[in-house]
């Protein structure tokens, strides 16, 4: 492949904060490549940003507060080379010791999941999902369940609605 690659990453910057650089070139084609992306986590708050520089010219960004088990989170993604948003979702979701739900918006809000785990004894789980999209206006519904035999052991079940067990 002949492709030379170079990752930089500052972490010391800020608190939480980490920046990374991330570049490539093919000398073969002369393909170049350069991301930009930065994480940062503070006490409610984590976020995430990625910018692909070269290629697709596409900024995204994400962030998720929380709060005593709340969650509420959104991400965007921003074409600059259309100078548009190109996707865009939103979530909210409960997450506590033994259970967590969530719903979420995605693709432009045009895609909905609720989900739902919960871990009803040590030994069994029970997790289901839902999901439905504004344009083709399908349904599909997903129902799962885990028991362990032993320490090396577990059974596994899921069933959805169009019968695939």
């Amino acid at each position: 492949d002949n492709k030379l690659s170079v990752k930089v990453e500052a972490t010391d910057l800020a608190e939480g904060l980490k920046i990374d650089v991330e570049g490539s070139f093919n000398p073969q084609n002369s393909n170049k490549d350069l991301k930009l992306g930065y994480t940062f986590k503070a006490d409610h708050l984590t976020s995430t940003g990625s910018a692909d520089v070269l290629r697709s010219r596409t900024i995204k960004v994400d962030a998720v507060g929380y709060f005593e088990g709340a969650l509420v989170g959104g991400q965007v993604a921003f074409d600059a080379s259309k100078s548009a948003v190109s996707d865009y979702a939103l979530a909210v979701g409960y997450t506590d010791i033994d259970y967590t739900a969530a719903v979420v918006a995605q693709s432009k809000l045009t895609k909905f999941v609720a989900s739902f785990a919960h871990v009803v004894s040590p030994r069994v789980a029970v997790a289901g999902n839902a999901s439905w999209g504004l344009n083709d206006k399908k349904a599909l519904f997903e129902l799962g369940t885990q028991y362990k035999l032993d320490s090396d052991t577990v059974l596994k079940a899921k069933v959805d609605s169009t019968g695939k067990v």
